[in-house]
């Protein structure tokens, strides 16, 4: 005589269960009010889902795509362009010859991935430098709140950088430009918090003012070059604005640096 065999119910059975049954389970033990509510749920989410991969791929469509297109080279060439602008000899206007270059091999392209990871980079410091001067009062929000508050000031000079070229006449300048261009500013102040981190801040003075004027020598040449690129026409024009404008951009971007380096 073999032993009665018990049936085993698996917890995860209603996976497998065909729709009309999973269906009309629901109807059985279910509260209609809760099965309207659960359908009008798992519509709205669907079309959120529909609205976010839309604006996922039009965000990495190829127009965006040109401004990752970064390798190893461009990166080590464009770090040492924003430390020492001043060493470069080359030509930082945009000519038919530099304008046939690819993204990776022109060194004056704009590009969205050293000031991504810049901006990560700087706040993952700025949380390590504050748990380490006063661990006691550090909390993990510290660094949401810092992110929040590097991305206000940098929406903010975009906002006013967008202002002064309406304002000198040049509309065609786009965001991302502007954008990438302001931007760039994380990448040194990155390397100014390693590098007090390394020496205890004995030469922090001395460190900040160089960070803060090699940004304002790259940004007064690559506002030049945003100039240039989307005012090519005009040259009389762009000549008579394109100095004074390029001046008030690298100021606002020392102003930003020091709001991000002694305010917030």
């Amino acid at each position: 005589m073999k032993p009665e065999q018990i049936a085993t119910v698996d917890p995860f059975d209603f996976i497998m269960i065909p729709t009309d049954q999973n269906q009309q389970l629901q109807f059985k033990f279910g509260n209609p009010l809760l099965e309207e509510s659960a359908s009008t749920i798992s519509k709205k989410i669907g079309d959120f889902e529909g609205k976010y991969y839309s604006f996922i791929t039009s965000l990495f469509s190829s127009q965006y795509r040109l401004y990752f297109d970064v390798d190893n080279q461009y990166i080590l060439r464009k770090l040492t362009l924003l430390h020492a602008p001043i060493i470069y000899k080359g030509d930082w206007t945009l000519n038919d010859e530099s304008q046939k270059f690819s993204q990776t091999k022109n060194i004056h392209s704009l590009d969205l991935y050293l000031p991504l990871m810049g901006l990560i980079t700087l706040v993952l410091l700025r949380c390590l430098n504050a748990a380490i001067s006063n661990a006691i009062q550090y909390t993990s929000i510290y660094m949401i709140n810092t992110f929040w508050k590097c991305l206000l000031v940098s929406a903010i000079e975009v906002v006013i950088t967008r202002i002064l070229f309406c304002l000198f006449g040049n509309f065609k300048v786009t965001i991302i430009d502007l954008i990438s261009t302001s931007n760039y500013k994380y990448c040194n102040l990155s390397t100014l918090y390693i590098f007090n981190l390394i020496t205890f801040h004995i030469f922090s003075a001395v460190a900040t003012i160089y960070i803060l004027f090699s940004q304002a020598i790259f940004v007064y040449k690559s506002s030049q070059i945003c100039i240039e690129k989307h005012d090519q026409n005009n040259q009389e024009h762009e000549n008579s604005f394109e100095p004074t404008l390029a001046f008030i951009i690298s100021m606002l971007q020392i102003t930003c640096s020091c709001v991000l380096l002694y305010v917030l």
